[in-house]
Formats: C-alpha cells, sequence, structure tokens
C-alpha cells in the first residue's frame, strides 16, 4: 500500500493508520520485481520464453533493450553514486528511493530525446539535404562534394601522358579509393587488333589491355598486371600513382630508397584501389608496363637473354649511361575514366567537436553496409527473413513441445535466480 492511500484509508474509514508501507524503487516497479534494488545483477538476465513463440527474436530484442536502456541507466545512476561518495563522504548503496529513481529514469528518457532530436537533424540536414556542388579544375578534373566529407572526383586520363596532375588534395589520413574503367596499349597494333575484334572490357570497372602469357614471355615477370601476377593470362598494363608536393612534383621512378611510386591493384572482386595516405600533396596517375626501381633495374642488367634486356641497354648507352626518364611511359596508348572517392579524415578536419563523433558513426555504417552481405536483391533479404522466422518457429515449437511451461510461481524463481 503507498503512503497516499493509507492516510485516504484512515480518514475516510474506520481502516487503522497503522500499517507498514513498502515503498518499491521505481526501477523495479518498471521491471516488475520484487528487489528494491535500483538495477540489480537480475535485472540484465534473459527472461525465460518456454512457450512462447519466436523465442530467438525475443532474446535479441530483450538483450538490445536490457544492455542498451537499462545499461544507460546503470551508468547514470552510477555517476550519481560517485557524485554522492564526493559529497558526503560514503556510498548511497543500489537501494536508493523511488524519487531518485524517477529522477534517473527522467533523464535517461530527456537524454534519449534529445539524442534522437541530434541523430534527425544530422540526417535531414547533413544527408538529405546535403549540398552537392559539382566543379572543375584547371586539369578537367570534376569533383562532386559528398555527405561526411566525402567528395567524388572522375577525369579521363591519357595513357601517354608522363605523370598526369589531378590537382586533387590529399591529406595525410584519408582514405582514397580509385576505380578505373577504360582501354590501354602498348603500340598502335595491339589497339588496332582490339577494334578489329570489337573486344570489350572483361570486368564490369577495371581496364581492359592485351593479354600476355607468362608460360612464354621472358619479359614478363617485370612487367605490371591489372589482375595479379599469378594468373596464366594477365591483363597487362597498370596504373602508378603518387602523392607529392605541387612545387616539387612528381619523381620519375623509385630508384632513390623511396618508395614514392606505389602500384595499383584491381584484382578484387569490386576492381577497386584504395590506401590511407601517409602524406599530405597532390595526386598524380600514370600508366606504365614496368615499376622501375633499383631492385628491378639490377635484375633486368643481370638478365642477358631476355628481349627486355637489349631495349634497356639500348635506351641506357644512348643517355650516357643514364635511364631516360621516358622509359615505357609515352609508347602506352588509350583513354581511361578514373573515379577517384576521397573520404577525409574526420577527427582532423575543421567540423564542430559535436559532429565529429555522428559523422565518423554514420560513414562507419554506410561503408558496413556496403560489404558484400548487404550487396543483396530484394527477393534476397526476403528469403533470408522468411529463413530466419522458419528457424525461430521451429525452434519456438521444440520449446512448446518438449518442455514444460513454468507456472508463475516458477517464472519468479526463474527470474530471482
Amino acid at each position: 500500500m503507498s503512503l497516499i492511500s493509507a492516510i485516504k484509508d484512515a480518514i475516510f474509514t474506520d481502516t487503522s493508520s497503522d500499517i507498514a508501507i513498502n515503498e518499491r524503487s521505481f526501477i523495479s516497479v518498471v521491471l516488475d520485481s520484487n528487489s528494491n534494488e535500483s538495477i540489480g545483477k537480475e535485472a540484465f538476465r534473459v527472461h525465460s520464453y518456454k512457450g512462447k513463440s519466436l523465442i530467438i527474436t525475443r532474446h535479441i530484442i530483450h538483450a538490445i533493450v536490457t544492455y542498451i536502456v537499462l545499461g544507460s541507466i546503470w551508468i547514470i545512476y552510477g555517476l550519481y553514486s560517485f557524485g554522492y561518495k564526493i559529497v558526503t563522504g560514503r556510498w548511497r548503496g543500489m537501494k536508493s528511493s523511488s524519487g531518485i529513481n524517477l529522477i534517473i529514469g527522467s533523464t535517461v528518457f530527456v537524454a534519449a530525446i534529445i539524442i534522437l532530436i541530434y541523430i534527425m537533424s544530422f540526417l535531414i540536414k547533413d544527408i538529405v539535404f546535403s549540398p552537392n556542388n559539382a566543379r572543375i579544375n584547371n586539369k578537367g578534373v570534376i569533383t562532386v562534394d559528398q555527405p561526411c566529407l566525402e567528395t567524388h572526383s572522375f577525369f579521363l586520363l591519357n595513357a601517354a601522358t608522363f605523370w598526369t596532375s589531378t590537382d586533387i588534395q590529399i591529406s595525410e589520413g584519408d582514405r582514397v579509393v580509385i576505380s578505373a574503367s577504360g582501354s590501354m596499349y602498348s603500340d598502335v597494333d595491339e589497339m588496332c587488333d582490339a577494334a578489329r575484334s570489337n573486344k570489350k572490357l572483361k570486368y564490369p570497372r577495371g581496364v581492359f589491355a592485351p593479354n600476355i602469357t607468362m608460360e612464354k614471355d621472358t619479359t614478363a615477370k617485370y612487367c605490371i598486371y591489372g589482375r595479379g601476377a599469378n594468373d596464366l593470362n594477365p591483363q597487362f598494363g597498370s596504373l602508378l600513382y603518387q602523392i607529392c608536393a605541387s612545387h616539387s612534383g612528381p619523381v620519375p621512378y623509385n630508384i632513390g630508397g623511396a618508395n614514392d611510386v606505389q602500384q595499383m591493384d584491381f584484382s578484387n572482386e569490386d576492381n577497386e584501389f584504395s590506401f590511407n595516405a601517409d602524406k599530405s600533396g597532390v595526386l598524380y596517375l600514370v600508366f606504365n608496363d614496368v615499376l622501375l626501381d633499383r631492385e628491378t633495374i639490377a635484375s633486368i642488367e643481370k638478365d642477358t637473354k631476355s628481349d627486355i634486356y637489349d631495349e634497356f641497354m639500348k635506351i641506357k648507352m644512348k643517355q650516357g649511361d643514364t635511364i631516360d626518364r621516358l622509359i615505357w611511359f609515352q609508347d602506352n596508348l588509350g583513354e581511361v575514366l578514373v573515379n577517384v572517392k576521397i573520404e577525409k579524415d574526420v577527427w582532423k578536419s575543421d567540423l564542430p567537436r559535436y559532429k565529429k563523433p555522428i559523422v565518423s558513426m554514420y560513414r562507419h555504417i554506410s561503408n558496413f553496409l556496403k560489404q558484400d552481405f548487404f550487396k543483396i536483391a530484394a527477393w534476397k533479404g526476403i528469403a533470408y527473413l522468411f529463413i530466419w522466422f522458419l528457424v525461430d518457429i521451429l525452434v519456438s515449437r521444440y520449446f512448446k513441445k518438449h518442455i514444460k511451461k513454468p507456472s508463475p510461481v516458477e517464472k519468479s524463481r526463474i527470474f530471482a535466480t
């Protein structure tokens, strides 16, 4: 009996007011528990759903509600107890009054409303109505702004150009994702052969180039391939990239010990290449069939029986015992459409501090949902849900048939233990 009911009965009836009032805490009422603890360990136990349907789904929903909602209340209660300890010098304990628990519950409710409004305003303002300003620079690169500090840039890359500057600024810590679609050839004959045969791209997104049989071609071990060097008939040629300061310009190839020039590998299922920038600068791109570095040059000079050795030595002798900086670069033909997506480092950006956590969280969720498991057609999603609920129903029927449904007394014992 509550205090108010006892007073009413004492005033308007002949009932004695000498009644013991058992005041339960607010949280114990919410949890329908006989315990007077605010949130005890029994609150986090999984209920018994014997005899009920959709047991698995019920357990998952219970876990979500318990560990998120009650966990938040427990954290706030802990902070309150800690503050009480600082002020009074003693712990409040877990058997707090219903008034304190009501304040804590109201605080959590108000905080949930504020967070919900914060998330909804972010989704509406920064996602749905985010400006997608399109601009073009003097290199012909079209850049479109995307939500959450992302940009997409598109441009045509000439395969015969030596180190093309994209004028795309990249900062240290940015994640760069590059995809390409088009064709490149090492000479005119290969391009004419492809045109006569009306050859098409083998992959949805990738670079089409002539096939090279690695078992027969002695120069194959020095070349770069778009589909992995382990293929018997790999696609010839690959994109190279480097990030460097605009005032210094690109290095021709790796000869000074530093690996500034890197190869792009489009051998994954998405035909994309991604990397995290380890320095700031401008993105440069180029096509070539050989990635020259100190080790590769030394190997070519020792391989006197290969065709590439004769060509390499002729060029080296013409240049006075130096290597032509344009070697094997400008003999390529073709044009490739390149798509560069840049995800700016959220924590190093100039975004307001209150926006950085939600932007980072949205980006992680978005990338997670883009994984192969979620790239399914609508009918596949419906099929997965049907299988899920079918398994859940079969499990529930098994419990109903083989396990005795507990009585109300047994339920209270299960919950208490």
